[in-house]
């Protein structure tokens, strides 16, 4: 515990926190819900390796926070909770 705590009171990061907003991207970006489908696919292998997928694609195409969130839930949604 005493390691943990020392750890948090670090005040300077190795790395600089993660920006808020996603990088524009350049270029035409794939469509979110497209990116929904075939995580949706995916989960029938595995749900946690699906939303992962589907949270890098959000990223790397440019989506905001609150739109990839809005689409992370999507994908929750029509997956039962014990899979």
């Amino acid at each position: 515990m005493a390691f943990l705590r020392n750890q948090a009171e670090d005040p300077s990061p190795t790395q600089p926190p993660p920006s808020q907003q996603a990088e524009p991207k350049v270029g035409p970006r794939v469509d979110g819900a497209l990116l929904i489908r075939d995580a949706l696919k995916m989960a029938q292998g595995g749900r946690n390796d699906a939303g992962i997928w589907l949270a890098c694609q959000l990223r790397d195409n440019g989506y905001a926070r609150a739109d990839a969130k809005a689409a992370m839930g999507r994908l929750q949604c029509p997956l039962p909770e014990t899979w």
